[in-house]
């Protein structure tokens, strides 16, 4: 198996009430909402970070640099595509934004990883919970919320 592509999408939800503090104001919720795909039709979809700013970067790393870094890969390689990911990290300038972008592929490569062996354990994915089969097609939900 082996990773194919690598998509993100930017979800921003305006707040009907805006906080603020000292130096900050928070007028909106965001995170980015990233899929992998492999090969063999597994998608892998995560939702990450809560971000203020930063996200429009976030986004651009994840299908950029990252993608690259990744694609070809075998997802269940998570330590390889971490480290072919953290090599690019000197060339970012916002550190902390490149490493939620490699926390973002990282969390969906090992949900990916999960999902891949309960696929391939042998059992009818009918009996599993959360598997769902969609016109004779195998539709896998891997969701995940985790963080650094």
């Amino acid at each position: 198996m082996r990773i194919t592509n690598v998509e993100a999408d930017i979800v921003r939800i305006p707040l009907s009430t805006r906080f603020s503090g000292s130096v900050y104001q928070i007028e909106s919720r965001c995170t980015v909402v990233v899929r992998v795909h492999t090969d063999e039709g597994l998608v892998s979809e995560i939702y990450s970070g809560d971000e203020r700013t930063g996200y429009q970067l976030l986004k651009d790393l994840v299908v950029g640099p990252m993608a690259e870094a990744v694609k070809g890969e075998d997802p269940m390689a998570i330590e390889r595509c971490w480290q072919k990911m953290f090599a690019l990290t000197p060339h970012v300038g916002d550190k902390a934004i490149a490493m939620r972008a490699i926390a973002a592929i990282d969390i969906a490569l090992a949900a990916d990883g999960g999902a891949d062996q309960q696929q391939h354990s042998g059992q009818d994915h009918q009996e599993k919970e959360g598997f769902e089969s969609v016109h004779g097609v195998l539709a896998i939900d891997c969701r995940c919320i985790a963080g650094y």
